[in-house]
Protein backbone atom coordinates (compact mmCIF):
# COMPACT_ATOMS: atom_id res chain seq x y z
CA UNK A 1 0.00 0.00 0.00
CA UNK A 2 1.24 3.70 -0.91
CA UNK A 3 1.76 5.81 1.93
CA UNK A 4 1.55 9.68 2.03
CA UNK A 5 5.58 9.83 2.86
CA UNK A 6 5.72 7.79 -0.97
CA UNK A 7 3.56 10.40 -2.38
CA UNK A 8 5.28 13.10 -0.83
CA UNK A 9 8.55 12.07 -2.35
CA UNK A 10 7.52 12.19 -6.04
CA UNK A 11 6.37 15.56 -4.79
CA UNK A 12 10.18 16.34 -3.81
CA UNK A 13 11.41 14.16 -6.84
CA UNK A 14 8.67 16.54 -9.72
CA UNK A 15 10.15 19.74 -7.40
CA UNK A 16 14.06 18.95 -7.83
CA UNK A 17 13.54 17.88 -11.61
CA UNK A 18 11.59 20.74 -12.28
CA UNK A 19 13.75 23.27 -11.05
CA UNK A 20 16.71 21.67 -13.00
CA UNK A 21 14.46 22.29 -16.05
CA UNK A 22 14.12 25.84 -15.34
CA UNK A 23 17.94 26.29 -15.75
CA UNK A 24 17.23 25.61 -19.09
CA UNK A 25 14.47 28.00 -20.36
CA UNK A 26 17.41 30.53 -20.43
CA UNK A 27 18.88 28.92 -23.45
CA UNK A 28 17.58 29.71 -27.21
CA UNK A 29 16.26 26.72 -28.55
CA UNK A 30 18.78 26.31 -31.30
CA UNK A 31 21.51 26.32 -28.75
CA UNK A 32 19.90 23.62 -26.41
CA UNK A 33 19.09 21.86 -29.73
CA UNK A 34 23.10 22.13 -31.12
CA UNK A 35 25.22 21.04 -27.63
CA UNK A 36 24.71 17.80 -27.67
CA UNK A 37 25.48 17.69 -23.56
CA UNK A 38 22.50 20.47 -22.96
CA UNK A 39 20.73 18.90 -25.33
CA UNK A 40 20.90 15.17 -23.95
CA UNK A 41 20.13 16.14 -20.19
CA UNK A 42 17.14 18.40 -21.21
CA UNK A 43 15.77 15.16 -22.58
CA UNK A 44 16.90 13.23 -19.62
CA UNK A 45 14.98 15.71 -16.76
CA UNK A 46 12.00 16.03 -19.51
CA UNK A 47 11.78 12.58 -18.96
CA UNK A 48 11.99 12.56 -15.41
CA UNK A 49 9.77 14.90 -14.91
CA UNK A 50 7.01 13.22 -17.20
CA UNK A 51 7.90 9.57 -14.87
CA UNK A 52 8.09 11.50 -12.04
CA UNK A 53 4.27 12.74 -13.06
CA UNK A 54 3.09 9.38 -13.99
CA UNK A 55 4.42 7.64 -10.88
CA UNK A 56 2.61 10.51 -8.53
CA UNK A 57 -0.30 9.76 -10.22
CA UNK A 58 0.03 6.06 -9.88
CA UNK A 59 0.78 6.56 -6.16
CA UNK A 60 -2.66 8.48 -5.53
CA UNK A 61 -4.48 5.59 -7.28
CA UNK A 62 -2.86 2.90 -5.57
CA UNK A 63 -3.18 5.74 -1.71
CA UNK A 64 -6.89 5.84 -2.53
CA UNK A 65 -7.29 2.12 -3.71
CA UNK A 66 -8.58 3.17 -6.50
CA UNK A 67 -9.05 0.23 -9.58
CA UNK A 68 -5.46 0.06 -11.37
CA UNK A 69 -4.78 1.28 -14.59
CA UNK A 70 -3.75 -0.67 -17.14
CA UNK A 71 -1.50 2.19 -19.13
CA UNK A 72 0.26 5.18 -18.30
CA UNK A 73 -2.42 7.38 -19.94
CA UNK A 74 -5.34 5.63 -17.92
CA UNK A 75 -3.56 7.00 -15.13
CA UNK A 76 -4.69 10.36 -16.01
CA UNK A 77 -8.54 9.10 -17.19
CA UNK A 78 -8.79 7.24 -13.77
CA UNK A 79 -7.92 10.51 -12.35
CA UNK A 80 -10.46 12.42 -14.37
CA UNK A 81 -13.12 9.93 -13.74
CA UNK A 82 -12.50 10.72 -9.92
CA UNK A 83 -13.20 14.28 -10.27
CA UNK A 84 -9.46 15.19 -9.26
CA UNK A 85 -8.38 16.84 -12.25
CA UNK A 86 -9.89 18.54 -14.71
CA UNK A 87 -10.70 16.90 -18.57
CA UNK A 88 -8.49 19.49 -19.75
CA UNK A 89 -5.43 18.69 -17.29
CA UNK A 90 -5.95 14.91 -18.04
CA UNK A 91 -5.71 15.46 -22.16
CA UNK A 92 -2.61 17.57 -21.32
CA UNK A 93 -1.03 15.12 -19.06
CA UNK A 94 -2.13 11.86 -21.23
CA UNK A 95 -0.39 13.65 -24.45
CA UNK A 96 2.50 14.40 -21.62
CA UNK A 97 2.90 10.30 -21.47
CA UNK A 98 2.93 10.55 -25.18
CA UNK A 99 6.00 12.36 -25.04
CA UNK A 100 7.46 10.57 -22.45
CA UNK A 101 6.98 7.35 -24.39
CA UNK A 102 8.52 9.18 -27.64
CA UNK A 103 11.79 9.91 -25.22
CA UNK A 104 11.75 6.48 -24.51
CA UNK A 105 10.88 4.34 -27.38
CA UNK A 106 11.30 6.58 -30.17
CA UNK A 107 14.82 8.30 -30.08
CA UNK A 108 15.63 8.27 -33.48
CA UNK A 109 13.21 10.58 -34.57
CA UNK A 110 12.89 12.27 -31.16
CA UNK A 111 11.73 16.08 -32.29
CA UNK A 112 13.84 18.16 -30.19
CA UNK A 113 10.95 21.19 -31.34
CA UNK A 114 8.03 19.46 -29.06
CA UNK A 115 10.72 19.06 -25.94
CA UNK A 116 11.28 23.05 -26.41
CA UNK A 117 7.61 23.04 -25.67
CA UNK A 118 7.27 20.69 -23.09
CA UNK A 119 9.87 23.04 -21.63
CA UNK A 120 8.49 26.03 -22.30
CA UNK A 121 5.10 25.42 -20.97
CA UNK A 122 4.48 21.40 -20.88
CA UNK A 123 6.23 21.49 -17.22
CA UNK A 124 4.23 24.15 -15.91
CA UNK A 125 1.18 21.81 -16.29
CA UNK A 126 3.29 19.21 -14.17
CA UNK A 127 3.58 21.96 -11.56
CA UNK A 128 -0.21 22.25 -12.02
CA UNK A 129 -0.95 18.44 -11.67
CA UNK A 130 1.16 18.45 -9.08
CA UNK A 131 -0.47 21.60 -6.73
CA UNK A 132 -3.76 19.78 -7.43
CA UNK A 133 -2.77 16.23 -5.83
CA UNK A 134 -1.30 18.85 -3.11
CA UNK A 135 -4.98 20.43 -2.00
CA UNK A 136 -7.23 16.81 -3.00
CA UNK A 137 -4.39 15.06 -0.11
CA UNK A 138 -4.93 18.23 1.80
CA UNK A 139 -0.50 18.03 1.85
Amino acid sequence: MTTINAIESKFKAIDEYYAQLMNYRQHLQESLKNDATLKGALERYLYLICQSAIDLGEAVIAFKDFYRPASYADVFETLKEKNIISIELAQKMIKMTGFRNSIIHDYQKFDFGIAYEVLMSGIDDIKEFESIIKKYLNL
